[in-house]
């Protein structure tokens, strides 16, 4: 959850439960209505893309088509368009950054990012992205400099030490992506984001957990576990 100001808070979109005055909870489709009456904002979780498909750093568990290729980048229109929509809209707006790739990847990428982080502070929207790269000087020195109502969220992306090279093969090492933490200003949340989802030796979580120990992120998210069960062909949350 997100705080704007005294008695305001942003929800989940609408999935998040809406109570009466009383107490008392709102039947299911009445709840649209009850937000746009409540003192709550209408919220709205937007993905600001940028590829059509590849990333060029390979992760083997990601889910994204060719995630080895480089970027097939959208054209120029297709940003424009995106920021227009963000900045036409009266909801309150968290503006989630790549989820088809790494905002830092490339230079094209960190260009991109650089124009949907300006238009997201000056529309006052929420931002959270996250990396597996080193924060590039251009986009750390705009976070520095944060002027938007809320503070951006930039996740470290972290996984295994021992399986790195061939987790994530076009990737920093995670102690090296581990300076984020130590470089960032008041402005911005600095976090690691923890992706368990892989089976990883305890020597393995230990170090990493005396990593995270050492470079003090402001916040630690830690993902869901997930394993494959053969006999179904799924993937399930333990």
């Amino acid at each position: 959850m997100y705080r704007l100001e005294k008695g305001t808070c942003v929800t989940r979109e609408f999935d998040t439960a809406i109570t009466d005055e009383e107490g008392r909870m709102n039947a299911p489709n009445a709840r649209h209505t009850a937000l746009r009456s409540s003192k709550f904002p209408i919220v709205e979780r937007v993905f600001l893309t940028y590829a059509s498909s590849g990333c060029g750093i390979g992760c083997s568990y990601c889910y994204i088509d060719h995630p080895s290729s480089p970027p097939v980048y959208y054209p120029d229109e297709h940003y424009r368009l995106q920021i227009e929509q963000l900045e036409a809209t009266d909801r309150v707006i968290v503006a989630a950054l790549a989820p088809d790739t790494d905002p830092f990847v490339t230079p094209e990428s960190i260009e991109r990012s650089l124009f949907y982080l300006r238009a997201c502070e000056s529309s006052g929207a929420a931002v959270q992205l996250s990396t597996k790269c080193r924060i590039p000087p251009d986009v750390r020195v705009l976070l520095d400099n944060w002027s938007g109502k809320l503070r951006p969220i930039i996740f470290t992306s972290m996984t295994s030490f021992d399986l790195h090279d061939r987790l994530e093969p076009g990737t920093p090492h995670p102690a090296a992506r581990a300076k984020n933490f130590g470089e960032h200003a008041p402005s911005w949340v600095s976090a690691a984001l923890v992706k368990p989802l892989l089976s990883i030796s305890s020597c393995d979580q230990r170090r990493l957990v005396d990593l995270l120990l050492a470079t003090k992120p402001e916040a630690v998210v830690v993902g869901a576990r997930y394993r494959k069960v053969e006999s179904v062909g799924a993937t399930q949350l333990r």
